[in-house]
């Protein structure tokens, strides 16, 4: 089913509070790193990584961060593309993605009222679908009060 393909994840904080990832590598994965109903939690130095190419998208979701805040993503790496590489969903308040590269990041917003988030010091790669979101439209605009995006580059 959709997110929930058995042993194709990689790591999820659910429902957990005051946790960190660092220096880690995800390999092949559909989804690398979830963010689920989840508070103060730090990524850090995470590289996503593929054996060999699936086509278009190599994974589902990069980074996915839904229902959390206080949630902090910095000094990633996704050298391929993903249905969406750094996303949003639900009610989330001060997300940050922090100085990451990627080959062609999009910052997706899947709606429902993300707040304060910021996209700050990421290399976007070739640039073509950097605020190319998704969601349903009855789930309110892709972007609530103090989103801010700095020091994007292509």
């Amino acid at each position: 089913g959709h997110l929930s393909e058995e042993g194709h994840n990689g790591v999820e904080f659910n429902a957990a509070t005051n946790c960190w990832a660092r220096n880690l590598r995800s390999l092949n994965s559909d989804n690398p790193i979830i963010v689920w109903r989840s508070s103060f939690c730090t990524m850090d130095n995470i590289i996503l990584s593929t054996t060999t190419s699936r086509g278009t998208f190599d994974a589902h979701h990069g980074f996915n961060v839904t229902l959390s805040q206080d949630v902090l993503t910095s000094n990633f790496q996704i050298p391929f593309q993903s249905y969406h590489d750094l996303s949003i969903y639900a009610y989330v308040q001060g997300v940050v993605f922090a100085n990451g590269t990627g080959r062609n990041i999009n910052m997706d917003s899947h709606r429902l009222y993300p707040y304060g988030t910021l996209w700050s010091n990421i290399i976007l790669g070739v640039g073509s679908r950097a605020f190319r979101s998704s969601g349903e439209t009855p789930w309110s605009q892709f972007h609530s009060s103090w989103g801010t995006f700095w020091n994007i580059r292509a």
